[in-house]
């Protein structure tokens, strides 16, 4: 046998003896005081709860005192709630006065912009200031962007007329023949602009309300060619 093995457990023993025997020296009252285990705060003794460990079923917790553990132990009261004060109301959230408050900068609403309210975004053409993408095909320039059934007319004024002579039949050729037409081969329309004091013969390919009105007024015709 070792040394050790007999020294160990006598210097244990008495780690235990030793302090008993001081604290039967020591006064009762003395020990008592020692043994106090009252908590103050600002010159209070504040109440002080002893627990206990639960040895018998654990209870149900539905607002009933009526299970065993509940007969066990001792009843404590005298609570009180020290933040906030009893009856004091809910101080109002305060927003929008910078990070100290708890909100932030924009109060809780994010960052500046579209994304403040409600009902933003969504739209396809809103791609961040890009070009949107429908943009970005190739325009069609040029004839392939004209109609194909489309008809352009060669527009002529009523004021243009006043060159010809009463006794003169008005035809896309005469027009022609005086540079009135901007594409030859294209049909004429004539328009009101303007006033009539001959009596015109015309052959068009169609005229205006206002026109037509004008030149029967002043004792010409009007004849719609196909």
């Amino acid at each position: 046998m070792r040394l050790s093995d007999i020294i160990f457990p006598l210097f244990s023993l008495s780690l235990i003896i030793i302090p008993q025997q001081l604290m039967s020296a020591v006064p009762e009252s003395f020990q008592n005081s020692l043994q106090d285990t009252s908590i103050y705060k600002n010159g209070v003794q504040q109440p002080v709860y002893t627990t206990y460990r639960l040895s018998t079923v654990r209870p149900v917790i539905d607002g009933k005192l009526d299970d065993d553990c509940w007969k066990t132990g001792t009843w404590a009261g005298d609570y009180h709630q020290s933040k906030p004060n009893e009856g004091a109301k809910r101080s109002k959230k305060r927003v929008g006065r910078g990070p100290s408050a708890g909100q932030g900068k924009t109060a809780g609403k994010g960052t500046k912009g579209q994304h403040v309210r409600q009902g933003a975004g969504g739209h396809i053409y809103l791609q961040g200031g890009n070009l949107p993408f429908f943009r970005k095909f190739p325009f069609m320039r040029g004839e392939g962007f004209t109609p194909p059934n489309r008809v352009e007319f060669n527009e002529v004024n009523l004021s243009a007329l006043e060159r010809f002579d009463g006794t003169v039949e008005i035809t896309p050729e005469v027009l022609g023949e005086a540079n009135l037409l901007s594409k030859k081969n294209n049909p004429v329309v004539i328009l009101g602009n303007g006033e009539v004091d001959k009596a015109y013969k015309l052959k068009v390919h169609r005229i205006t309300k206002g026109a037509r009105a004008k030149i029967e007024a002043a004792g010409g015709s009007v004849e719609i060619i196909g």
